[in-house]
This record gives C-alpha cells, structure tokens and sequence, in this order.
C-alpha cells in the first residue's frame, strides 16, 4: 500500500539492514520515518518456487520454531 500512494522508498540511511524507508514531516514539523527491519523476500532472497508445500511439509514443521524456513513477503 506504502509503494502504491508514496512510490518506491529511498535506500536505508539509519544504519539498519532493510529494503528502504519513508520519511514525513507533519505540521508541526516532526520527521518520522517508516522503515522495514529485514522483513521482505528482497533482504532474504526470494521465495522457494516449491511455493506453500515447501513450508508447511512435515519436515519443516519438525524443527523448532526459531529454526522454520518461512515465507517472506515482496517488497
């Protein structure tokens, strides 16, 4: 939704590992800025082409919570 009303954001400049930011300025001139931490198929890779089999199989399923291959989603 961010991409659709504001455009494709500007590369990160805080310091964190991200796929890109958005910074606003409201009236009273506070600057706030939106920025994803790691959460998208562009900082992880994409997606396995096995699609949700891949992800809910048995042997995924079986390891630990922390340890789970999991879907991202696309910038």
């Amino acid at each position: 939704m961010l991409v659709k009303a504001f455009g494709l954001p500007v590369p990160t400049e805080t310091g964190f590992e991200g796929t890109g930011e958005y910074s606003f300025e409201d009236n009273n001139l506070d600057v706030f800025n939106i920025s994803d931490y790691k959460k998208t198929d562009f900082y992880h890779g994409i997606n396995r082409p096995e699609g949700d089999e891949y992800y809910q199989s048995e042997k995924n399923l079986r390891l630990p919570p922390h340890k789970r291959q999991r879907k991202w989603p696309s910038v």
